[in-house]
């Protein structure tokens, strides 16, 4: 995941200033996010990509590093599945959304059929995803050499 976490004490702030200290490091980790995006998509390179074995060996290594680790690496996750949440693929909320925008050009709703077949050619395309990052992750994770040759 590229997430790397170090305990800083800083002093308390007052309400509106955490607001905006909130606000500015969610525009932070959105804009690494869409550097993230953009790096996989340019270079074609998932070797850094992580799967959902990952994400949770990572959330617990997070919450063993004290609370505010884990709400902090808690939030990381939900910006990135928002934005991740975006992406125009059918199963999600932008293709969702990509969709009543072409109905709303062409002026009818797309024939049932074929929103089933690109439906079940986006879920069959995620779950390739999944099992493929996920055993990618097993491989980072467990230190048998009969697994990495």
């Amino acid at each position: 995941l590229g997430v790397m976490f170090t305990i800083v004490q800083t002093p308390g702030l007052p309400l509106v200033e955490s607001i905006k200290h909130g606000i500015n490091y969610t525009n932070t980790v959105v804009s690494h996010t869409f550097s993230a995006f953009k790096y996989i998509f340019g270079k074609r390179d998932v070797s850094q990509m992580a799967g959902p074995v990952m994400l949770i060996s990572a959330t617990a290594k997070g919450a063993g590093k004290g609370f505010r680790i884990f709400l902090v690496f808690l939030a990381i996750i939900s910006i990135n599945l928002a934005i991740l949440n975006l992406l125009p693929l059918p199963i999600l909320d932008g293709g969702q959304a990509l969709f009543y925008t072409i109905e709303a050009i062409i002026g009818k709703p797309m024939p049932t059929r074929i929103k089933e077949y690109i439906h079940l050619g986006s879920w069959l395309l995620i779950l390739v995803l999944v099992l493929y990052l996920s055993y990618k992750d097993i491989l980072r994770i467990l230190p048998f050499k009969f697994f990495n040759s």
